[in-house]
């Protein structure tokens, strides 16, 4: 999985693996720990976009559930 830009402005860009398609869950939580985004994408040729743009600035965590796997990340958030 790979994630860009870092830092992101207004859209985040998720890369998968050759085995992943269909849909994924990614849930954005802020450094105390609540949830701030929880949204569904589909994955289509091996991408996916998540808008941040209402997101304040900031570091998050970014967990990204597809079928059996889960990814946690760091992204960093700036205006």
């Amino acid at each position: 999985l790979q994630l860009y830009p870092v830092p992101v402005t207004n859209e985040l860009n998720l890369s998968f693996s050759l085995s992943s398609q269909g849909a994924c869950n990614v849930e954005l939580f802020d450094p105390l720990g609540r949830l701030v985004l929880s949204k569904e994408c589909i994955i289509e040729n091996f991408t996916t976009r998540i808008s941040l743009s209402n997101i304040a600035s900031s570091t998050y965590i970014i967990k990204i559930t597809n079928k059996n796997t889960v990814f946690y990340e760091t992204i960093i958030k700036k205006d």
